[in-house]
């Protein structure tokens, strides 16, 4: 064999060695512990559940359904998470239709604005001002619904968003220009720090983590074994 054939699978063999040896890093978890990629602080659809139960407040935050449901569900969300506007959109309506409107589940919206998000707290305290004035579900919809468009003015877009809704604009206007709320919402994402729901979506089912933008079917198999026991 020549001395350049000998190099040239020198550099194969390292190069083979490099990618092996990467693979396995990347592979590995030297913490001991399993984690997900988060992008942004979104949880993705593909993250799977935990089965750990931890006991979470429903403080005085806004809520679906029967007061007194079997189930509660707990939402912590951010108005301005893509997987939190494909949870509104693609799973939700099955779950209000099949389990809420049934008198089975309590859904506890309780927000959780992302750092890197810079209307995520405006827009929580608009929907606390409209739910002040009495239709925060109506607001919670109308920012899900036009996703993307309000960010672009967001001050303008809640105060058409609250004529629509036919709220006193003079009373929400002064709620959102003195921050009525921003203490509620700060605390709420305080209380998700504390019982780990540091991305968004995640959902506390009668104190089972949920996490991520799951599918209607991993939601209804936990509601159907909890209502069974």
């Amino acid at each position: 064999m020549s001395s350049q054939q000998n190099s040239y699978w020198q550099f194969a063999t390292f190069l083979l060695l490099g990618v092996i040896i990467g693979y396995v890093f990347s592979q590995s978890n030297f913490g001991g512990e399993k984690t997900w990629e988060v992008k942004g602080g979104e949880q993705a659809p593909e993250q799977a559940q935990e089965a750990e139960v931890v006991t979470v407040s429903e403080d005085s935050d806004a809520f679906l359904g029967d007061k007194d449901a079997p189930i509660v569900m707990i939402e912590f969300s951010d108005f301005e998470c893509s997987f939190c506007k494909r949870f509104f959109s693609e799973t939700l309506p099955q779950i209000k239709e099949n389990y809420i409107d049934k008198g089975l589940v309590k859904l506890v919206y309780r927000d959780r604005p992302l750092g890197n998000h810079a209307n995520a707290v405006p827009a929580a305290e608009a929907a606390e001002c409209a739910g002040a004035l009495g239709d925060y579900w109506g607001m919670h919809d109308l920012l899900f619904e036009n996703f993307g468009e309000w960010r672009l003015d967001p001050s303008s877009s809640f105060n058409l968003y609250a004529e629509n809704l036919g709220l006193n604009m003079e009373e929400f206007t002064s709620c959102m220009e003195n921050h009525d709320f921003k203490d509620e919402v700060l605390a709420d994402a305080a209380d998700a720090d504390k019982v780990g729901a540091r991305g968004t979506p995640t959902f506390f089912i009668n104190g089972q983590r949920v996490v991520g933008a799951q599918p209607y079917s991993v939601f209804s198999s936990i509601f159907d074994q909890l209502l069974a026991e």
